[in-house]
Order: C-alpha cells, then sequence, then structure tokens
C-alpha cells in the first residue's frame, strides 16, 4: 500500500505543476501539446543517462563516484536541452520564457521515471521517498533545465555578440545548480549512513540470546539508498538505476 501510494504522489505532483502552468497560461507562444512533448522527451533523456552513465563506468573513463558528483549533472542536463535545441530553432518561437516552460516539463519528466526507479526500490520508504524527492530533487531537475531552457531562447533570439556569454553562462548555472543539489544530497546520506551504523544510548543492538558475552551492533539501517553494489555512494538523483544487490 505504501508504495501504490507513493508512486501515486512521485507521479501525481509533478504533473500537477505542469497542469499550472496550463491553466495560468504562463506562455505566450507556445502549445501544450510542447509541453507535453518535452515532459515524454525526459523520460527518454533518463533513459538515455542512464546507459551513458553506465558505459563510460564500463569503460573504465570514470568511477562511480565521478560520474555522481560530476559526470551525471553535465550529462542529464545536455540530453534534457536536445529536444528544446529543435523547440526554440522552430520560426514559431518568439518568446524566451517559453524555453523555461519547455526545460521545465523537460526536467519533471525525467525525475518522474527516476521517481519511479527509486520508490520502487524502497517499498519500507515508498511514501518518504516520494514526498522527499517530488519537494526537492524533482525541483532541481525542473528548475535546471528552465534555466537550460530560456538560456537557449534568448541565444535563439538574441543577435548580438553577447549571445554566446549568455549561452556559456546560462549553461554553467545550470549544471552549476544541479551539482551543487547533487552535492548537498551525497553529504545528508553519507551523514545519515553514519549516524545510524553508531549505536547510541537505548538504541543498542544486541547479537546473541543472552546479555553475556553478546556483542553490540549498529541499529538497522533505515533510509538506505537503493539496493545497488554501489549502495555506498549512490544518491537519489543520479540518473543511474540500481543493478541489484
Amino acid at each position: 500500500m505504501g508504495t501504490v501510494l507513493g508512486l501515486a504522489l512521485a507521479f501525481t505532483i509533478p504533473l500537477l505543476f505542469l497542469a499550472i502552468i496550463h491553466k495560468f497560461d504562463f506562455y505566450q507562444t507556445g502549445q501544450f501539446r510542447y509541453i507535453l512533448l518535452c515532459f515524454a522527451w525526459g523520460g527518454i533523456a533518463y533513459f538515455l543517462a542512464v546507459l551513458t552513465n553506465r558505459t563510460i563506468v564500463r569503460f573504465g573513463l570514470a568511477d562511480w563516484e565521478t560520474i555522481i558528483r560530476f559526470g551525471a549533472p553535465i550529462i542529464e542536463e545536455i540530453l534534457k536541452a536536445l529536444f528544446l535545441l529543435y523547440l526554440v530553432r522552430r520560426p514559431q518561437f518568439t518568446y524566451s520564457v517559453d524555453g523555461a516552460v519547455y526545460g521545465f516539463a523537460s526536467g519533471i519528466g525525467f525525475a518522474v521515471f527516476e521517481n519511479y526507479e527509486y520508490v520502487t526500490s524502497t517499498p519500507e520508504l515508498a511514501l518518504a521517498v516520494a514526498l522527499q524527492r517530488v519537494f526537492s530533487t524533482n525541483l532541481i531537475h525542473g528548475s535546471s533545465s528552465a534555466i537550460m531552457g530560456i538560456t537557449l531562447g534568448v541565444f535563439r533570439l538574441e543577435t548580438s555578440g553577447s549571445r554566446w556569454f549568455i549561452l556559456l553562462s546560462g549553461l554553467g548555472l545550470a549544471i552549476g545548480q544541479h551539482m551543487l543539489g547533487m552535492e548537498n544530497t551525497v553529504e545528508r546520506e553519507e551523514c545519515e549512513r553514519e549516524r545510524q551504523e553508531q549505536p547510541l544510548g537505548a538504541e543498542l543492538f544486541f547479537d546473541g540470546e543472552s546479555s553475556q558475552g553478546a556483542r553490540l551492533r549498529p541499529p538497522p539501517r533505515i533510509g538506505h539508498p537503493p539496493p545497488s553494489k554501489f549502495r555506498n555512494c549512490l544518491p537519489r538523483n543520479s540518473g543511474i538505476r540500481p543493478e541489484g544487490p
């Protein structure tokens, strides 16, 4: 039941964000079908990111920690923005803020598919994981892609030489925000693991049937990352799917 409710929240809340954008008409020249296409592209970008990350590690080009902290934000933001390149180059694109809406939709699409992976891999914590992701990680994905979208929109409409500075600055800001969010996620999980692995006071547990000669052991782990042989460094917004225990 918790998994079902968690999945429901992980899907409906991000979709509600998109519905609000459509209801209040935050865009001027865009059409809602392009919002939906961007959302779908975000899901495709998620699976492309999974494939890319695994391939890089498989060929020894980087380790998982490097991918998670630095590679994933770059790879994911570029992949999420590929469809945006097509949209902003259309003759009908005349309002740069539309790029932000398209980008937000792409980022939310990415996050929704990622939500499914994490919620289903931690069924005992499905509701907590879903709530944590939809109000933190999902917004990181959405806002970073929105920055990419409006940057591409301004670059498309700007004619002065400053357009290249705007492009590089926007790209750096989007990736930097994503990277900072990733770093904070890793640090929180490392602190949580350390706290859980050190028994304190009444939280001591014992191995053995009697208190004589019993060995102390840490309390059960709660809130661990999804099952993976890389669980010690896998944050919840890595775009990397678990490969099993």
